[in-house]
């Protein structure tokens, strides 16, 4: 372990990153609900809140696409002008739970990754989770797309962010995850 700023560093999961070890979690970065209201900080404050955090040593950002429906990813870009290299971005997908076809999940994982990209102003996602245990007959077409994205250069790592045991196990005995993320924060 070493010290930025404030912070203890450390390696991430598998990634060999150097990430602090505490993040900024940008669920709140996500502003509109999907109800209409408002949920989280304006842009400017959450722009600020992640320059701030870096100024103590934060380098760890956690969103997901779902967050204000991809304005998370869309705050942290802005945010990242200029710093992206300063920054360990993770973020999430929401695989295809309730529909057995291989094509369509691999399709979605892919498509959503460039959506991600797009958003977050980036050509790379340090770290590229699920944000839920896929459809179990899914799992292969699932595994292989995350492992296709990494090939690309596109995902650096890819993981799962879930509670779920049994679903951590199966997609193990499919490949590696380089990181598990679960329900825990304070």
């Amino acid at each position: 372990m070493m010290k930025r700023g404030y912070i203890l560093l450390a390696i991430l999961g598998k990634t060999g990153l150097k990430a602090s070890s505490v993040g900024v979690g940008c669920w709140q970065m996500g502003g509109v609900a999907p109800n209409g209201g408002w949920t989280g900080t304006t842009d400017v404050e959450s722009i600020a809140t992640i320059h701030y955090a870096e100024s103590l040593g934060v380098n760890l950002l956690d969103s997901a696409e779902t967050y204000g429906i991809g304005h998370s990813e869309q705050v942290i870009g802005k945010a990242l002008k200029d710093r992206r290299h300063n920054f360990v971005v993770a973020t999430k997908v929401s695989p295809i739970v309730d529909s057995p076809d291989e094509d369509k999940a691999a399709k979605r994982i892919i498509e959503a990754c460039e959506g991600s990209l797009r958003r977050l102003e980036t050509d790379y996602i340090d770290i590229y989770q699920l944000h839920a245990v896929p459809h179990e007959s899914t799992m292969p077409a699932v595994m292989n797309a995350l492992g296709d994205l990494k090939r690309e250069g596109k995902v650096r790592w890819f993981g799962i962010s879930t509670n779920d045991v049994v679903g951590i196990r199966k997609l193990l005995d499919l490949g590696d995850l380089a990181t598990l993320q679960i329900g825990y924060n304070l």
